[in-house]
């Protein structure tokens, strides 16, 4: 398949370069490197990394472009800048186009990877593997299949809920050169939750966190399981695919499941209320069910080292109005809320903010909350079973995982149970505003309900496109993928 093939490029990253060595055929040297159980960790370490390149969750599906299409930041772009057409649904210019076809290619490129590890795994002499070790490794590898593959559908096909039988993304599960035909939304829907399952069913017997363990109890190979797509990581997908589908039922479990384990926590009031910037935990780290550790975010987002200043530069920059932020953040009824309190930025340029959730402070050393990247947090689980309740005529009961959620980010006026549906749904919306900026959650909140509004935008004399939620395929898998294999299928 061509984004199996040419999009093969492996990423050389030198703490990793034994297994991602890119050889004249463009092929990991898979005999030399799944002979021992440091190889298949080497293996999965460098997925994890490919994670965090920019066209993938280091910028583009975190803090970048999916928060440029929810209209996370409405200071504007000039027309010279790379976000420029994107901010303005025009999915047709070659910079918007350039931009999906680099994600993508990133994308898929990782599935590969991981399509590599899963086809040994499934293969490997578990006497390798110390106890666990052999089950971990499997069920991340399908864990993470399954989360790739959904973020993809997230972006390139419709919400189920336009058409669950639209032609959307290929799923991929093979590591060749075939191509892969394109899957519906159903059905892609449908393996990432079969991935989900081999998951599960690995990292429940097998995972430390579902024996409460801490980081610091682990050893070796299990330190540090926030860092990994560890079980409760799996369960939070699943609540995201459910919710994504429809089934309300299924997404609170799932959700609940989440909510009801003790090792991933509240960030501690003490945390963030500190007298000192430098030692104010903003990315509340202790919620993060699942991060990637990233040395070189400041660099990114920041510009520390002459790259784009995107959160220090005022109008260009991922950077919002003062009165957008005030908007957002209610800051005339919860004036106390945390991410208004100590995540909003001084003025930028005289006039600008942003948030300051990926600042990364200098001469503090060994704090728990630098360089991580956040992808899945504890509150998720709390906003997807306030949305499932609703949906499931309990209206009590949405209201309550809604305000457990918003008294730990201080506000302090609980919301009445006596709230209409559209109410409620509204302060749910409104939770994915104030808390996934710089995480990209927002757009898809938008998408999966096909809404007809997204905050700050409003095109001119007309209702909103709905098209824009959904990103053109690549030229390139048009006309060497799919386009090859419907010309297979015609002989």
């Amino acid at each position: 398949m061509k984004h199996t093939f040419i999009y093969l490029l492996l990423l050389f990253f030198a703490s990793c370069s034994d297994w991602l060595d890119v050889t004249p055929r463009i092929q990991i040297k898979e005999a030399d490197n799944f002979t021992t159980a440091q190889g298949y960790k080497d293996a999965l370490a460098g997925v994890y990394m490919l994670m965090t390149g920019e066209t993938t969750y280091g910028r583009e599906l975190s803090f970048g472009l999916v928060d440029v299409l929810a209209k996370q930041y409405t200071s504007g772009f000039g027309t010279l800048n790379e976000y420029y057409y994107p901010s303005t649904y025009n999915y047709t210019a070659e910079a918007s186009k350039t931009k999906f076809a680099s994600i993508w290619a990133g994308m898929y490129n990782t599935i590969a990877n991981v399509n590599s590890l899963v086809a040994r795994v499934d293969k490997a002499d578990t006497m390798l593997f110390a106890p666990d070790e052999y089950h971990v490794i499997r069920g991340e590898a399908y864990g993470l299949r399954a989360f790739l593959h959904f973020d993809l559908l997230r972006l390139f096909g419709p919400a189920p809920v336009v058409d669950p039988d639209a032609k959307a993304i290929p799923y991929v599960t093979a590591f060749n050169a075939r191509v892969t035909p394109l899957s519906t939304v159903r059905q892609a829907i449908d393996r990432a939750l079969a991935d989900l399952a081999v998951a599960e069913a690995e990292l429940k017997a097998h995972d430390p966190v579902t024996r409460g363990l801490s980081s610091a109890d682990y050893t070796d190979y299990f330190r540090n399981r926030h860092y990994r797509f560890n079980y409760y990581a799996v369960k939070l997908l699943q609540a995201r695919v459910h919710l994504y589908e429809g089934d309300h039922g299924a997404a609170r479990a799932a959700a609940e499941e989440v909510i009801a384990q003790s090792l991933f926590t509240w960030v501690p009031e003490s945390q963030v209320v500190t007298t000192s910037a430098e030692t104010r935990n903003l990315v509340f780290w202790q919620e993060l069910i699942f991060t990637l550790n990233m040395n070189n975010i400041a660099e990114i987002a920041f510009g520390t080292t002459g790259s784009r200043s995107w959160f220090t530069t005022g109008s260009g920059g991922f950077t919002k109005s003062p009165g957008n932020w005030n908007t957002v953040y209610e800051t005339a009824l919860h004036p106390t809320d945390y991410r208004n309190v100590y995540l909003m930025s001084d003025p930028i340029d005289g006039y600008y903010v942003t948030s300051r959730k990926l600042y990364q402070p200098t001469g503090v050393y060994g704090q728990d909350f630098i360089n991580k990247m956040p992808i899945m947090r504890l509150s998720e689980a709390y906003y997807i079973a306030a949305e499932a309740a609703l949906r499931l005529d309990d209206k009590p009961g949405a209201v309550a995982y809604l305000n457990t959620a918003r008294a730990r980010r201080y506000i302090t006026t609980p919301l009445p149970a006596t709230l209409p549906d559209e109410a409620v749904q509204e302060e749910i919306r409104k939770e994915y505003a104030k808390e996934f900026i710089c995480e990209g959650q927002l757009f898809y909140y938008y998408k999966r309900l096909n809404s007809e509004t997204i905050q700050f935008y409003s095109p001119y004399n007309s209702p909103l496109p709905r098209d824009l939620y959904v990103l053109p395929l690549p030229e390139e898998e048009i006309d060497y993928g799919q386009r090859h294999l419907e010309a297979e299928q015609t002989h």
